[in-house]
Formats: C-alpha cells, sequence, structure tokens
C-alpha cells in the first residue's frame, strides 16, 4: 500500500504539496483530495476509504490540474503534474483493485480526431457587417495594394464570402476502459491558450470556475448517460461563430474580430468529478486548433 501525501512534499513539477491543518503524518499535515494543491488542485483518485477532515488522503501519483506557468514555453509538467513523494511509514490502501480494493474501477478516456481548420477573414474594420462591394474596393485599393503592404487591423477580419463563417464542430468520444460501470459524468470542451494538453476540472462548490490556469475558458459543456464497461460514447460540440451565441466573431466589433490567429480547443470528459477512476491523468484529448490567417480584402470584381 502506498504512502500518505504531505504538506511540503514536492510534487513531479516541482511545486509543494498544502495539508490538513490539524491532522498530521510524520509532522506534516496530511494533503487531502479537492482540498490540497500541488501548484495546482490534486484531484486524486486518492484513498478511496481512508480520509481526513472528510476529504479522501492523497497518495503517490495523484493527478494535479493545470497550473501557472502551464502555457507557456517549457512550462508542459505544470499542464498535468502528479504527487511523487509521500511518507514511507504512513500508508493508506488505494481502494482499487490494484491497491488490494474491491473490483470497481470505471475509467473514462477521451479521444478527438486531430482536426485543424483554418477559416480566412478579410478586408476592412469599418464598424459594421457586411461590407458593401465599395468598401471592400477601398480595403483593397488603400491596404492591399499598398506599397509596401499596409500592416493595419482595419484591413484584415472580415470573412471573404462576406456571410458568417460556418459554425465550428468538434467531434469526439469517450470510452470507459475501465472493469465497472461509470457515474453518468460532464464532457466539456475548453479553450486553451497554449497547444499543449491540460488537466482540467470545474469546482463542484462553484461550477463556473475551472481548476486550472485564469486564461482557460470552458466554451461549452455535455451530459452523458452511465457508460458500461468498454462502452463508447460518439458526442460533438458545435461552437457558433457569432460571439453572441458564444462564438468567436463579433460583427459589431469596429475591428470585426476574431483577430488572426489560432484558437485551441480541448475536450476532457468529466469535468465536475463525478466518476472517481484509478487514472484522472488519461483524459485530456487532442488539442484541436483553429487557425485564422490574416490576408487582404479581396481584388473587385
Amino acid at each position: 500500500m502506498p504512502g500518505v501525501e504531505r504538506a511540503a512534499d514536492p510534487t513531479s513539477c516541482g511545486h509543494s504539496n498544502t495539508g490538513s491543518p490539524n491532522v498530521t503524518a510524520n509532522g506534516k499535515g496530511v494533503s487531502r483530495v479537492a482540498a490540497d494543491t500541488g501548484g495546482g488542485m490534486i484531484i486524486g483518485p486518492g484513498a478511496q476509504t481512508v480520509f481526513v477532515n472528510g476529504t479522501r488522503v492523497s497518495l503517490p501519483g495523484d493527478s494535479i490540474v493545470a497550473h501557472s506557468c502551464c502555457g507557456s514555453p517549457g512550462c508542459s509538467p505544470h499542464c498535468h503534474a502528479t504527487t511523487t513523494s509521500p511518507s514511507t511509514n504512513v500508508i493508506a490502501g488505494t481502494g482499487f483493485m490494484s491497491g488490494g480494493g474491491p473490483e470497481i474501477e470505471p475509467n473514462l478516456t477521451a479521444d478527438v480526431p486531430s482536426q485543424f481548420w483554418s477559416m480566412e477573414f478579410i478586408a476592412s474594420g469599418i464598424g459594421h457587417y457586411p461590407p458593401t462591394e465599395a468598401e471592400l474596393e477601398d480595403a483593397w485599393e488603400n491596404c492591399c495594394m499598398a506599397n509596401p503592404p499596409v500592416e493595419d487591423p482595419t484591413c484584415l477580419n472580415m470573412p471573404l464570402d462576406l456571410e458568417v463563417p460556418p459554425p465550428i464542430v468538434i467531434g469526439y468520444t469517450v470510452t470507459n476502459e475501465g472493469n465497472h460501470t461509470s457515474q453518468d459524468f460532464v464532457v466539456g470542451l475548453y479553450e486553451l491558450s497554449a497547444n499543449t494538453p491540460h488537466v482540467i476540472v470545474q469546482d463542484p462548490e462553484n461550477p463556473q470556475n475551472s481548476f486550472g490556469p485564469p486564461e482557460v475558458v470552458l466554451r461549452q459543456e455535455q451530459h452523458v448517460d452511465p457508460l458500461a464497461v468498454g462502452q463508447t460514447y460518439n458526442g460533438s460540440f458545435t461552437l457558433p461563430t457569432l460571439e453572441a451565441e458564444g462564438g468567436l466573431f463579433n460583427p459589431n466589433n469596429p475591428l470585426l474580430e476574431p483577430p488572426a490567429g489560432s484558437y485551441i480547443f480541448q475536450v476532457y470528459p468529466d469535468i465536475y468529478m463525478n466518476t472517481t477512476e484509478p487514472n484522472e491523468d488519461n483524459s485530456p484529448a487532442n488539442i484541436t486548433v483553429l487557425t485564422i490567417p490574416a490576408t487582404c480584402a479581396p481584388p473587385p470584381p
């Protein structure tokens, strides 16, 4: 059986655990799942039958949600850290079959086919949508035909066909690879700031808050019924293009967002931690990237 994690024990990313203020092991506060941090919130699974202050005790290998500086160059260890340095003589059973417990081990994994989109946004920054042909011609002559070309945001960011681009559809699958039926759970679509998979969940006490870096945004969520052993659920998120509908594009913005650049999305299952799994760090799906290149207005007809 593994030793318990404690305050000041280092994690895989170099941060240190926090721990209980009044229950100790070897003179250190015992670390708890969903109550203590190791840079980010410790989400377990932890011990399933040993509790401190009403919360599961943390054990080595517990997942830690993404935290600073995740998303910056060279910081990937902070995107999927784990607890690593437990007590050597204060131990607790995992509660899972692999740790001597009962044979109840649901295990959810997610997959998103590698998807990359490129939407071309062009012209004019005139403050309304769509532009007239005369306005497009003016943008072409005054921005695109300049020598050298004008690097001006008012020359960019208008859809090529003068129509709102179609919604972005991100398909995904979630599979129960464990040996027991899962509980029902919620799948989330997150927008990230970097092309690195994150461990992300929501705060069960305040569902609007993500346990993760502040730049992570929960765009949508979907409820999934319990999955039997080996069962796969196929779903999809439809992200509207218009900002007013929860999308990226704002036709009333003077610069007609979205700006050129990359928009990065990740699907993550069980964001409210309804299903306790023996491995909470195997869920991040592939990254999905939408690229919007900066281009000039089309030539006038």
